[in-house]
């Protein structure tokens, strides 16, 4: 069921995927993407959705009901809601409502819920200077072209959100039993991930055991410090092929590979694009 109003300014963007049906194998993929400028008579109820959806608040005020509660997403505010769960939101001010959304797919299925679907729900409070506001508005510049690139592009933007959240979700929910055990997992991981490390490494360093320190972890996450350390690789190997001329041997061996091919096979597997693709689609 869904019923709304569409209440918004002339500069609202809103863009389908047209190539929705050829690209289901990324870990993510966006089906749909906008920008509104919400007016205040501006809402939307909703239940049964195919897809996830995020948003995230430019400026202005909403008002979102979700699981029987009303929570105010104010500038800065980030939203990730569950296509099963009832949603409504709507504008919240006589101003301007200002947000980006996202409706989209994701691979990692019960992984993505454990991670990201967080229980009980609360907005994510980010700060002004965070990059996830800047990427999602490039995913929805993005989808503007109709091209296969851009949707690999686009996939690899939000695997780059979802690192960044796990990350700060790692950092909040920490209980202080484990605070110490998660934080010194997360500084080994961002300090030495260009080193050949193993489970064992990383282990040893938060004084646990390897079986106990990859429960605890997951408990927080969804996934084990190692899936988590070669998501960190590829999330830095992206960076470094966006903003340098490195070769691609040179990038792998910065990032932690010992040789290109098994970089090159990682990054197609996680993106569904080799290195040197991905470099010259975002060069553009």
């Amino acid at each position: 069921m869904l019923n709304y109003k569409l209440d918004i300014q002339k500069q609202s963007l809103w863009y389908t995927n047209q190539n929705y049906d050829d690209m289901k194998s990324v870990p993510f993929l966006v089906v749909e993407a906008g920008e509104f400028f919400a007016n205040p008579t501006f809402y939307t109820n909703r239940a049964g959705h195919s897809f996830f959806s995020m948003m995230y608040t430019v400026s202005g005020v909403g008002k979102l009901t979700y699981q029987n509660r009303e929570y105010s997403l104010k500038k800065g505010s980030l939203v990730i809601l569950n296509p099963q769960i009832p949603q409504s939101y709507a504008s919240a001010s006589s101003k301007t409502w200002q947000f980006t959304w996202l409706n989209f797919l994701s691979s990692y299925g019960d992984g993505f819920n454990k991670q990201l679907l967080e229980e009980p729900f609360r907005p994510i409070e980010l700060e002004a200077d965070n990059p996830v506001a800047k990427d999602l508005k490039q995913i929805v510049v993005n989808l503007e072209k109709p091209l296969k690139e851009n949707d690999l592009i686009n996939s690899a933007l939000l695997d780059g959100i979802y690192m960044k959240l796990i990350s700060r979700k790692i950092h909040r929910e920490a209980t202080p039993v484990n605070d110490s055990y998660s934080d010194r997992v997360l500084d080994f991981i961002h300090r030495h991930y260009n080193e050949d490390i193993s489970i064992d490494d990383i282990s040893q360093e938060a004084n646990l055991s390897k079986f106990y320190l990859i429960k605890v972890f997951k408990d927080i996450t969804g996934v084990t410090p190692y899936e988590y350390l070669i998501s960190y690789r590829l999330f830095q190997a992206k960076k470094l092929l966006k903003s340098t001329d490195d070769s691609i041997d040179a990038i792998s061996e910065r990032v932690g590979y010992n040789n290109s091919s098994g970089f090159i096979r990682a990054f197609k597997k996680r993106f569904n694009i080799t290195p040197d693709k991905y470099r010259n689609i975002r060069s553009q």
